[in-house]
């Protein structure tokens, strides 16, 4: 299961909660409750970048506060 919480304006970024094939439902569920946090820290207010560099699961985009790069 993946589970992202994305922002697409001219570029996109993300903060990813990410299990394997793997995984069991336990972290599944995990995973699911760590991103409704995320987002309910976000409606409240939150950095998003901020949240994304110490939360993502994606190392390549959370050193840049999830940003992905422009969108084409």
């Amino acid at each position: 299961m993946v589970i992202t919480l994305s922002i697409f304006l001219l570029a996109g970024a993300e903060i990813l909660a990410q299990t394997n094939e793997t995984a069991s439902a336990k972290d599944e569920k995990k995973a699911l409750k760590q991103a409704q946090k995320l987002r309910k820290r976000l409606l409240k207010g939150a950095d998003f970048h901020q949240l994304a560099e110490k939360f993502s699961d994606d190392p390549g985009s959370a050193q840049y506060g999830g940003e992905l790069g422009s969108v084409q």
